[in-house]
């Protein structure tokens, strides 16, 4: 199995906005990822969900392989309690929190599948912006109501219902109830060929 290795990726996030000649605020408002977050995976401390690095990696029109490595490792599992998922703050406007996106997937155990949970908060407006990436999406509604937005469909879920897609659709969440919403992901980055 491979690895991706995460050494040095702050850094080369960090040469790669400074060639760009952005700021961290710059960075931060076209990813829409915190300020807080882009400053401490510069630095290291924090290490990125797949979703936000290819967030990131989209600003400096970069494939996210051009800032990790990898290498063959005996990866075999990965298991966290609920209290130690890393969490990553969604942000609408740079003011209203929109949710939590937890992570349940090793962190870059083999770059070929990342998934989570994602808590959407009601009354908070979309980023306006729609996540684009390689390979496939599925997604199941765990509670609430939540429109997903394919391009320009618009598809509801309850409860219950999932849906699967051609990630390369720009797509994004919102939460269209009264009450908090959460739905899971399950994301690939390598299509299989069917024979």
């Amino acid at each position: 199995m491979k690895k991706i290795l995460l050494v040095g990726l702050g850094e080369k996030l960090r040469k790669a906005r400074i060639e760009a000649r952005l700021s961290i605020l710059q960075v931060a408002r076209k990813a829409g990822v915190s300020v807080a977050s882009i400053s401490k995976i510069e630095q290291s401390k924090m290490v990125p969900t797949i979703n936000m690095l290819l967030r990131i990696v989209r600003v400096y029109n970069q494939p996210p392989s051009f800032f990790i490595d990898e290498k063959t490792s005996e990866f075999e599992y990965y298991f966290t309690k609920p209290n130690e998922r890393r969490n990553v703050s969604y942000y609408s406007n740079g003011k209203a929190q929109k949710g939590v996106d937890e992570t349940i997937s090793a962190p870059f155990a083999s770059g070929i599948v990342d998934a989570g949970i994602i808590t959407l908060y009601p009354k908070v407006p979309s980023f306006g912006y729609k996540l684009t990436h390689d390979g496939e999406e599925v997604a199941y509604c765990l509670k609430g109501k939540i429109k997903v937005a394919l391009d320009r469909k618009r598809i509801m879920l309850e409860p219950g219902d999932s849906i699967h897609f051609d990630a390369k659709i720009p797509h994004n969440y919102d939460n269209v109830g009264s009450q908090e919403a959460k739905v899971i992901y399950f994301t690939s980055f390598k299509k299989k060929s069917i024979k």
